[in-house]
């Protein structure tokens, strides 16, 4: 293994073992220690990983600065980079639950969504420098960061956790006038399926009615 080493996170099985170098980001199988995926993420230098907790999904961090989401089946990408930090994101944690995402960077902690990517909360800790995140372990009310000798901690807006109902569609969504949850479904559609033009589409009209019309027309 060539270049330097600045984060390794276990699969939540412990079945992979992901590493994130100087180059690139390295999967191996810790109990052969054979690597089973190379791959190319972030420019320069990838700083920090962090696993979905139902495996499907590896988040990680760069200097570029952005997050980026790969799919553990074929390491492929997923989406575009979520955008935000403006300098190094050196840490990434996962929510217990899997719904939000918290991201360490540029004197700032962002909480993000992870359905959509979308940046719902930003926070300034205390310290001017910020290298280790992750969440509480009383289901996740808070998030912690620290650097140097200082913690902060900041409790998980409310309406932070909100989940969909199962039964709810994007249209039923829309005709109730619940634009936001009928956005929210589509993205996820469109997620699933890149190619899905049809909810791009149905995404666009939805995006009108909520005259966000650069978004509207971008789809």
């Amino acid at each position: 293994m060539k270049g330097n080493i600045f984060c390794i996170r276990y699969l939540p099985s412990g079945e992979l073992l992901a590493i994130a170098t100087t180059k690139n980001i390295q999967i191996y199988n810790p109990g052969t220690r054979k690597r089973v995926a190379s791959f190319k993420a972030h420019i320069k230098r990838n700083l920090s990983l962090a696993w979905t907790p139902d495996g499907t999904r590896l988040l990680s961090g760069g200097i570029d600065p952005t997050i980026r989401e790969w799919d553990s089946l074929t390491w492929q990408q997923v989406g575009l980079p979520w955008t935000g930090h403006t300098l190094d994101v050196s840490a990434i944690a996962i929510h217990p639950d899997g719904t939000l995402v918290a991201s360490a960077g540029d004197n700032h902690v962002r909480l993000w969504r992870l359905s959509d990517r979308r940046n719902i909360g930003i926070f300034k800790p205390s310290s001017p420098l910020c290298s280790a995140i992750t969440f509480s372990v009383d289901g996740g009310r808070h998030i912690l960061s620290g650097d140097q000798d200082k913690i902060s901690e900041w409790e998980i807006p409310k309406g932070a956790h909100t989940k969909i109902p199962p039964i709810t569609t994007a249209y039923h969504a829309c005709a109730t006038g619940d634009l936001s949850t009928a956005e929210e479904l589509l993205t996820q559609e469109i997620h699933t399926d890149t190619n899905d033009y049809t909810s791009y589409a149905h995404r666009s009209f939805v995006m009108a009615r909520k005259h966000n019309w650069d978004h509207a027309f971008e789809d």
